[in-house]
């Protein structure tokens, strides 16, 4: 019975049976839900009333029941003996879902019924029958660009033209063993990738936003355990509904890294997962999981997860014209900033660039391990290896900018740092200060080529004279006049022995120098 029903003006009731593909069903504990539309009683301070309420297009609860056992007169099994409610004396349709306590699954039951006041739908003699397709019908919306995707429905035919037979824009699907290409009048083709696997990841290539529609039969995840092996897994996700990260991954004991498309965990012995854009494993999407050696993944069946959220209070304009999909590939940085007299606040802002593109950014987050903050960045690459990602570091509460002094060069899947060791950032104020400044190198160290970055506060003539560790000139040249602003200038050492190298910039009688590493 509802903890609510002196709310209700009226009742009647269902007495119902439960059948999976003609099978009846239930068990101890197992539950039927009633559910009809709500109403918005705003009007009248919540308070029922036939013209003030109205329907808002929601539903609420109206009804529950516990299975219970029938005597074998009256059938045996088990019936769902439930009292339901309204407000009004007819013209609202009941709806019904059913919970199975074995499988820790809820089903959505095909019937529905017309209500009316005092209504007696069912006897356990001759039950008000209610029906479980175990057909179940997934949709998963697509993005122009590369989608990480997984199937976790399977049908009699497995194969991509069928499993990918609703989207019209889809060029190219690859596993981690195969690929294939889409050829318009004859289908996909490719080697090693024939069907789709619902315990495996797959990268989709589409041309347009899309809606992949596919119908099949719900794996019990219980019963389908993912063989993993040492190093990367490209995992699919089973259960039917969102789980919690350390849920999902409960049975794994040599996992250390997991990555979806927006977001990524490491592992903490003695705490568990923690990462950034990835607290939930979703139906529909695909994860890179990274293992120190073989192991089995066996999920739960599902269930609910905390809602996520997004902030973008560092360049509104810049986080919503970011398109992760894009790009193919993507690595982390888990990193911490090390800037003097700075304070850190969770609206601080780290930012990756390549060519003044956008390649990531990251708001800062307290890891419960340390309590301090930490910048877990997600960054994306166009190819496999990409050099000379720079950073920028934005402090919400003095409102500036700093240049990072490190840079990073891009590798697929690369994982630098993480809450326990994380990546140490140094910056300096990208403000133009007076006369020359010198605000960063990179790459650095370097092979073969550096660039220098540098600020003027008035125009001037600039001379760049480069030393070696002990102090004799090993190259110079001219800059020539440059105006107010910021500049660059790029030294190639191929030619240099590697060791430390000074670089100095002359402007007048401003001299700056920058210590830079040549690794060979």
């Amino acid at each position: 019975v509802l903890d609510n029903f002196a709310y209700f003006a009226n009742n009647g009731s269902v007495t119902a049976r439960v059948y999976i593909d003609g099978e009846e069903v239930g068990a101890e504990n197992d539950m039927i839900a009633v559910y009809g539309p709500s109403y918005d009683c705003s009007a009248t301070g919540g308070a029922w009333n036939d013209s003030s309420c109205f329907a808002d297009g929601g539903t609420e609860l109206r009804g529950l029941a516990k299975a219970s056992s029938v005597p074998l007169p009256l059938g045996g099994g088990y019936g769902f003996l439930a009292m339901v409610y309204s407000n009004v004396a007819t013209g609202e349709t009941f709806t019904f879902k059913y919970y199975s306590f074995a499988d820790d699954a809820i089903y959505d039951l095909s019937e529905s019924l017309a209500w009316e006041t005092d209504i007696i739908a069912g006897s356990l003699v001759n039950p008000f029958v209610l029906t479980v397709s175990t057909s179940t019908d997934i949709a998963i919306d697509l993005t122009s660009g590369w989608n990480w995707i997984s199937i976790n429905v399977e049908d009699s035919d497995m194969g991509l033209n069928n499993v990918l037979g609703t989207i019209s824009n889809g060029i190219y699907i690859k596993g981690q063993s195969g690929y294939a290409d889409y050829y318009a009048g004859f289908g996909w083709f490719g080697t090693g990738l024939d069907a789709i696997d619902v315990t495996q990841g797959y990268k989709l290539n589409m041309t347009g936003n899309d809606l992949l529609e596919f119908s099949g039969a719900a794996p019990n995840p219980s019963e389908r355990p993912i063989n993993l092996l040492s190093g990367w897994n490209w995992i699919g996700y089973l259960p039917q509904s969102a789980l919690e990260l350390n849920t999902a991954l409960s049975t794994l004991t040599n996992g250390i890294y997991i990555k979806a498309q927006s977001g990524y965990a490491d592992y903490y012995a003695g705490f568990g997962w923690f990462g950034t854009g990835l607290d939930v494993l979703n139906p529909g999407q695909a994860y890179f999981l990274n293992m120190s050696d073989s192991d089995q993944l066996v999920y739960p069946n599902g269930g609910l997860a905390r809602a996520m959220s997004a902030n973008s209070i560092y360049d509104k304009q810049l986080i919503e014209s970011f398109n992760y999909r894009q790009f193919e590939f993507n690595g982390s940085i888990t990193a911490e900033i090390d800037i003097e007299d700075v304070e850190i606040s969770s609206s601080d802002m780290l930012v990756a660039y390549l060519d003044g593109e956008v390649r990531g950014y990251a708001q800062p987050v307290l890891f419960p391990l340390t309590n301090k903050y930490i910048f877990q960045l997600m960054v994306y690459g166009e190819l496999e290896k990409e050099d000379g990602i720079v950073l920028e570091y934005y402090n919400a509460n003095s409102d500036t900018y700093y240049d990072i002094v490190e840079s990073v060069d891009f590798v697929s899947d690369m994982r630098t740092g993480n809450g326990l060791d994380p990546f140490t950032l140094n910056g300096h104020d990208s403000t133009i200060v007076p006369g020359l400044n010198i605000v960063s190198a990179y790459p650095n160290p370097f092979n073969p080529v550096t660039n220098i970055q540098y600020t003027l506060s008035d125009p001037a003539n600039v001379q760049v004279v480069i030393y070696d560790i002990l102090g004799r000139q090993v190259d110079m040249f001219e800059a020539g006049f440059k105006s107010y602003g910021t500049h660059s200038i790029t030294w190639n050492a191929e030619n240099r022995s590697s060791g430390l190298y000074y670089i100095q910039i002359i402007s007048g009688e401003n001299v700056q120098t920058q210590k830079v590493m040549l690794l060979k």
